[in-house]
């Protein structure tokens, strides 16, 4: 971690009981500050940029998710001791790394050779599977939260992103060259999109460059949706692995507990690693199965245009550590590299023989449906007492005529009203009773193409969607953004409501299968509601026929 500079003078002098020292640097998630502990130790404390405003539930929300880091501690996460709200901004104190993080590293060295790429990639699998496990989710990762410490590789900043949406804040969009396919078109994200971030890193550490190319960030968003990024500059060992982790579809990802089991049966793997760190990842990758990692809910996909300030150069280390409490213990001196000396066999650049590895099986990592939940049967009625069944008498009376009264209105009405000509009211009040028969098939009144904006009010997020239906068949065709096909399946329906399961076909990537109930409006159009069974997850959409 670089030299901390002088305060500025609008910043604070204290915070959550620490001194601090000076700015180590600024990203899009806040300021890191160099602290000092009650103990002497230097500490890194991150003030978030996002201010909470008044609302006491928003910052127990937000304090509970940020507290859930704090059980995390890892030999190869940067370790948060302390969270807490200053002047409505959320902050955290943790671990002092005293080390670059891989994206200074690679830029003022260049490239990594094969020893390092193979320590780096236990070391984050790792931390990655020690996150999901205590049901966290990153949802950020990229090179500047991995800080190289002499023992090893430290993991940063994890469950920030979960912990402001709990506080119903907007976290910072995430550096997209580094977002998995389904980040960017708003579909939901959970442990998977870190592997495919993982993934994405190692390639970054092995060429030196972005993994998905320079340029735009919509022209990037597009080859991260569409195109496969060359692995040749990667060992033989980690090809494999990091093509499964770089899989479009997530249900086709390994989650990081097989990517770290895949990496520990490789000899070469471990070879130069801390003892600790190799015992704490075998134990990590010998949990079956992993605690499951949560579903974060459907955000707003990234925007089309560039965002204002996106490519802007940040002060310092865009990384910056999520902190520690006491100085680093005295490490032995290690082997030099060109700029940081301090890292040893993790700084090493030359690229020794590489050995050939097992590729990547080619397996999908589905996740199973959630079981269905069976209707708890009703408790038995009591009998009631001697005294209310002169009441009950009369309770049964007045259900007798209700029923029969309804009875009337349900059956008998619509005939009399068809053989009298009238319609009984304005037309259009009441819908014909033959449009609430079931059907097996997609009624003539849905016939055609139709098209509007889906919206999930949630993530404030909208867009386009555009769905077939013929008469006379039981499926239709849904298309969503870059031309995503999917098979609408009806399961049942009537004249004017169709309940259908939503699939994407291959090669769609970026849709989440769902329930759709697709209902004709009494004035014309359809109205098109997805959500998904067992999530809080939905979206719906106003049609028209073209």
């Amino acid at each position: 971690m670089p030299q901390a500079r002088p305060l500025d003078p609008n910043d604070p002098e204290r915070i959550g009981g620490h001194r601090l020292l000076g700015r180590i640097g600024q990203g899009a998630q806040g300021v890191v500050f160099l602290g000092r502990g009650p103990g002497g130790g230097r500490l890194a404390v991150k003030l978030l940029h996002a201010r909470l405003g008044g609302d006491p539930l928003a910052h127990a929300r937000l304090l509970r998710e940020l507290e859930a880091l704090t059980r995390i501690d890892t030999c190869c996460t940067a370790a948060v001791r302390q969270v807490g709200i200053a002047d409505e901004r959320p902050y955290l104190v943790g671990e002092y790394v005293a080390g670059p993080s891989l994206q200074e590293l690679v830029a003022a060295e260049g490239p990594r050779g094969r020893g390092m790429l193979e320590r780096l990639a236990v070391g984050t699998a790792a931390a990655l599977a020690a996150v999901h496990r205590a049901g966290l989710v990153h949802l950020a990762f990229k090179p500047a939260d991995v800080l190289l410490g002499a023992d090893g590789p430290r993991v940063t900043d994890y469950g920030i992103v979960r912990a402001l949406r709990a506080g119903g804040l907007t976290p910072p969009p995430g550096t997209p060259a580094y977002l998995a396919p389904e980040q960017l078109d708003g579909a939901e994200a959970g442990p998977a999109a870190d592997v495919f971030a993982w993934g994405a890193v190692m390639l970054f550490a092995a060429c030196g460059r972005a993994p998905f190319g320079e340029g735009p960030a919509p022209e990037v968003m597009r080859r991260i949706l569409h195109e496969e990024p060359p692995l040749e500059e990667l060992p033989p060992s980690l090809r494999g692995i990091v093509a499964g982790a770089l899989a479009k579809d997530p249900a086709a990802r390994p989650t990081a507990r097989q990517v770290l089991d895949w990496l520990l049966g490789q000899e070469s793997m471990v070879a130069g690693m801390p003892q600790p760190m190799i015992a704490e990842a075998r134990e990590l990758a010998a949990e079956r199965p992993p605690r499951p990692g949560p579903v974060v809910a459907a955000a707003e996909p990234w925007p089309q245009n560039p965002v204002p300030g996106f490519d802007d150069p940040v002060e310092a280390p865009t990384q910056i550590v999520t902190p520690s409490g006491e100085a680093p213990a005295p490490r032995s001196a290690q082997a030099e590299t060109a700029v940081y000396p301090q890292l040893g066999a993790f700084g090493e650049r030359t690229a020794t023989a590489q050995q050939s590895a097992p590729p990547w099986p080619e397996e999908a990592w589905q996740t199973p449906a959630p079981a269905q939940m069976s209707r708890p049967e009703p408790p038995p009625a009591r009998s009631p007492s001697r005294a209310n069944r002169p009441l009950g008498v009369l309770v049964s009376l007045a259900v007798g005529v209700l029923a029969g009264a309804a009875i009337i209105v349900l059956v008998l009405w619509p005939q009399l009203r068809d053989s009298s000509g009238k319609t009984g009211g304005s037309a259009g009040a009441s819908r014909p009773a033959a449009d609430n028969r079931p059907v097996t098939s997609v009624p003539e009144a849905f016939e055609g193409t139709w098209q509007g904006t889906a919206i999930n009010q949630r993530r404030n997020a909208t867009f386009p969607i555009r769905v077939t239906f013929r008469g006379g068949e039981t499926t239709a065709r849904a298309v969503y953004p870059r031309n995503c096909v999917c098979t609408l399946t009806l399961t049942r329906g009537t004249g004017v409501r169709l309940e259908m399961s939503l699939r994407p076909n291959p090669g769609c990537k970026t849709v989440t299968p769902g329930e759709v109930v697709v209902t004709r409006k009494p004035g014309g159009g359809l109205d098109y509601a997805w959500a998904k069974p067992g999530t809080s997850l939905s979206y719906r959409a106003d049609l028209t026929r073209q």
